[in-house]
Parts: structure tokens; sequence; C-alpha cells
């Protein structure tokens, strides 16, 4: 028993790196997804719970393995309902637009934008070393607000 806690602590130290490709893999699912969904979240549930209490029965690596499936299946229910990065950029990149289309001269609001941008980023990368998922979602807001800024550019000269 003792070398089961041993092995399943040492196991633990894939936590982090199984909550990073959870993060990953939820990054790549819809927002209009079934997955994301509260019945396919209690549906996973139901069946992590029926599994570990079956991989119990088997030996100590094949139980040990199935308990970090789980908990891989866990994590990605985690990020699938939380905020992802992308939720984050396309709530800024219209919350930007409106201020570009408002703006009397929407080069100044845009250069504002950007410096707001950078030093959210620069809080975020702070805050939270591993905030590099932020980074692809960041990129996207720029590339976003350049258009946005370049089309409201070209109808204030037409």
């Amino acid at each position: 028993m003792a070398d089961k806690k041993v092995l399943a602590g040492l196991i633990g130290l894939l936590d982090p790196a199984l909550i990073k490709l959870a993060q990953n893999l939820a990054m790549t699912v819809p927002r209009d997804s079934l997955l994301r969904s509260q019945l396919f979240e209690a549906l996973a549930g139901a069946a992590r719970g029926f599994i570990e209490a079956h991989a119990e029965k088997y030996p100590l690596l094949v139980s040990l393995g199935v308990e970090k499936m789980t908990d891989l299946s866990e994590f990605l229910s985690a990020s699938l309902k939380g905020n992802s990065p992308g939720d984050f950029a396309e709530s800024f990149v219209t919350a930007a637009a409106e201020r570009l289309r408002k703006a009397e001269d929407p080069q100044k609001e845009a250069a504002k934008i950007k410096e707001e941008l950078s030093l959210l980023q620069e809080i975020i990368n702070k805050a939270n070393p591993a905030s590099s998922l932020f980074a692809p979602a960041i990129e996207v807001v720029n590339l976003k607000l350049e258009k946005i800024r370049d089309r409201l550019k070209k109808k204030k000269e037409a």
C-alpha cells in the first residue's frame, strides 16, 4: 500500500503537464461545440466516476494510468467551461472595434488600444508565467485591430 502512495505521488508530478495539455486541447474546441455543454460535462463526470471505481481492480500501473487519464478528463472539462484566451481576444476586439468606430482619430485610438493590450499582456505574464497560452490570442487581437483601423481609415478618406 505504501508503494502505491509513493508511486501515486510521483505520478502526480505529471499534473502540470496534463493541465497544460488540457488547456491546449480546449483551445481547439469551438465555442459552440457540444463538448462545452453542461450535459457533456455531466456525462463525462459520471463516466469518470465509474471508470475510477473500477480501475482499482487492475494492477497498480494500470490503475494509476487510468487515474491520470481521468485527471486529464477533469482538467479538460474545467478548461472547456473556463474563459479561454480566445474568449478574451474576442471580447477585447469587440470593445476595441467599438472604440475605434466612435473615435475621431482612429490612428490615435488604435495606438492607445495597442498600448493597453501591451500593458495587459505584461500583467498577465507577471501574474502567470505560464501565460504563453495568451500569446496567440493577443497576436490575433493585434491583427484584427490593424484590419479594423485600416478599414475605418479608408472609410474616413473616402
